[in-house]
């Protein structure tokens, strides 16, 4: 549990009075006796370095006659639930006012502080105060103001991120003011390739001729069958920026290695609503290995709590002395090193301690904790191949597909082993080794999972630790990508999404952590294409496409009726990039296929929330979390785990 000391309570009232109007004339627009629920917005700003922390909670008040109240006792919070009689009270500000801080000694003091003037601790872990489930003493009553705190979170530096559910006539005024209908309706049509007229429902596809002839197959059906055109670039050069730049395709698909796709700042020269199948700035933050180092040991700093989630790593050169530090301090700590520029498994080796350091000493390569203890099936070494897609970056907005890889080492391990093809389970190197068709060495998501039943494991708990797992890993290069796009004074992609690979290992206590991200994953397929290895690529891309190619309606209303009734200090704290992100959020929901949302997701809550407080974002970034949280709640009936019962 978490006890939290506060160095000040400030009860703020929203209600109209405050803001200069006259309450009881607004009242007075209905002929019936108004009884209205008034919740009280309580503010509460941390001492020290606190984590954010959800609370449902309200601060006692007295407001004296013409108040009703239902007092529960929590702690010590008390709940009060009041009901105001306009008939009984006609100067509610006032009241509202003169007892806020009025105390029983006359003493001007916060509410809920103790008469010394110190601050009661709390544990608000099992506070329940929500409103959701208090029944309207009068549902059929329009006229009125109606305040459910949803949410109320702290944060050390005195920002104050809030979720603030209202409603009643009141609100619908503030609604209509604030223009929200028009403007994101708007926002909408920019960035929609049916809203533009010149915009060609045909995909444009370029790039390695071997690689369209190769991949061409799994790409066609689904794109056909939902009615678009294909048209196809000779050549296999990067699309220009003038030639990305005169397109009117809705849909841009590249088949070609990253650096072969598009020149520098591509992003600049592609229209808001073109669907682009690569998102800029992935070598930078977590795609090298060198980078993804990097991004993780800046965004995790140490914190227990996320760095469970990776593995300890270094950059040599520069960073030798640290881990060999490092290493003489924890002599029973092995090392995996890999070359910076190699892939397949070239060049990695074990190291045992601060004496073999000494080998790769002045090296171009990554050094990371070695997990010498995994979690063995059939006395094999394994880790997992996860199919993530990215389709934000500044929010993050990511999806893991239900299908994945098991991939095997090809020779028995042991903690003294060091060959290859008992330490590494890349499928490139153990192929050489198995002399066998690939799906000898690998196994389905859904073989592991009844292979972890068989043995008296949680299949959906590691699965749920993966998700997790890598929106650590994704959360983490939000700031690494902000800082991309400034550097290089480039415009986000609205409309880009990426297939990734991410590698994930498996301890004994079958805890994963992530190794490492891959930005292009090999698409190529068995020699059977019935087995499981090429169903899985097949039909998790023809979910990617499915995703994109029908979002031609808008989600504009649904999305405004979605938010509706949120407090509007935290919808307007929104910009234009994050109505953007809501409106894909919306449409993506829509027909997700097998993917399963990453972040956001309500299961990992409290985890993301701590994790973006940890990040020091910003005020409109917690206002991002605190609306797809209230968002997530109100589809909860789509399952976010990831369940491989249907396979």
């Amino acid at each position: 549990m978490l006890l939290w000391r506060y160095e000040k309570l400030v009860v703020a009232f929203f209600i109209a009075t405050l803001a200069g109007w006259n309450l009881s004339t607004m009242f007075a627009r209905s002929e019936q006796l108004l009884r209205n629920e008034l919740a009280i917005h309580a503010t509460y700003m941390a001492r020290n370095e606190s984590p954010m922390y959800n609370m449902n909670l309200l601060a006692e008040l007295d407001l004296g006659p013409g108040f009703e109240s239902d007092q529960r006792e929590a702690g010590d919070v008390r709940i009060e639930l009041i009901t105001i009689d306009r008939r009984r009270s006609s100067n509610v500000g006032a009241n509202l006012r003169s007892n806020a801080v009025d105390s029983d000694d006359g003493e001007a003091r916060e509410p809920n502080f103790h008469a010394d003037g110190t601050q009661p601790m709390h544990d608000y872990s099992n506070i329940d105060s929500s409103l959701e489930d208090r029944p309207s003493e009068n549902e059929n009553d329009e006229g009125g103001l109606e305040i459910e705190i949803d949410e109320v979170a702290a944060k050390e530096n005195n920002s104050v991120h809030t979720l603030t559910l209202l409603t009643g006539t009141w609100y619908e005024e503030m609604w209509a003011k604030s223009g929200l209908n028009t403007r994101v309706q708007r926002i909408e049509e920019n960035m929609s390739y049916w809203a533009f007229p010149t915009s060609e429902k045909v995909v444009l596809v370029w790039g390695s001729s071997k690689l369209m002839a190769r991949d061409q197959q799994m790409y066609l059906p689904t794109l056909e069958g939902a009615g678009w055109g294909v048209q196809r670039m000779k050549g296999d050069v990067p699309l220009t920026n003038r030639a990305l730049s005169q397109v009117s395709n809705a849909f841009l698909l590249c088949m070609a290695p990253q650096e072969n796709c598009l020149f520098a700042n591509w992003p600049n020269h592609v229209k808001r609503y073109q669907r682009v199948n690569r998102v800029p700035g992935l070598r930078e933050t977590l795609w090298s290995k060198d980078s993804f180092c990097r991004t993780m040991k800046e965004a995790i700093r140490g914190d227990p709590r996320f760095a469970e989630d990776v593995f300890e790593c270094w950059v040599f050169p520069g960073e030798w002395r640290e881990a060999h530090a490092y290493a003489t301090a924890h002599e029973e700590v092995s090392f995996i090193s890999k070359p910076l520029a190699s892939y397949g498994g070239i060049g990695v080796t074990v190291l045992n301690g601060a004496r073999d350091l000494r080998r790769v000493h002045g090296s171009s390569r990554i050094l990371q904790t070695y997990l010498s203890r995994p979690y063995l099936i059939n006395q094999r070494k394994w880790d997992l191949r996860a199919y993530v897609l990215v389709t934000s970056t500044v929010p993050m907005r990511a999806y893991v597909h239900e299908r994945g890889i098991v991939r095997f080492a090809s020779r028995d391990y042991n903690e003294q082993a060091r060959r290859a093809n008992q330490v590494l389970t890349n499928t490139h190197v153990n192929k050489q080794f198995a002399k066998q068709n690939v799906t000898s060495i690998t196994w389905s998501f859904k073989d592991l999972r009844d292979q972890l039943t068989a043995d008296g494991h949680d299949a959906d708990a590691l699965f749920l630790d993966m998700q997790k797992s890598i929106s650590t890993v994704l959360l983490s290069g939000e700031k690494a990508w902000q800082s991309f796009y400034q550097s290089k004074q480039q415009a986000e992609c609205v409309n880009c999404y990426q297939i990734l690979g991410i590698d994930l290992i498996v301890d004994e206590n079958l805890k994963t952590r992530v190794l490492e991200v891959n930005a292009q994953p090999s698409l190529r397929m068995s020699d059977d294409e019935q087995d499981h290895y090429s169903q899985t690529k097949q039909v998790m891309l023809a979910d990617t496409l499915g995703m994109f190619v029908e979002t031609n309606s808008s989600e504009a209303k649904e999305l405004l009726d979605a938010v509706k009734g949120i407090d509007m200090d935290v919808l307007k704290a929104l910009d234009t990039r994050h109505w953007e992100y809501l409106i894909s959020y919306m449409n993506e929901r829509k027909r997700p296929g097998g993917w399963k949302m990453v972040y956001p997701n309500l299961i990992f809550e409290k985890h993301h929330d701590a994790f973006l407080d940890h990040l020091e974002s910003t005020r409109a970034r917690f206002a991002l979390q605190r609306v797809l949280m209230h968002l997530e709640k109100k589809f909860a009936a789509q399952s976010q785990e990831i369940s491989l019962d249907s396979l």
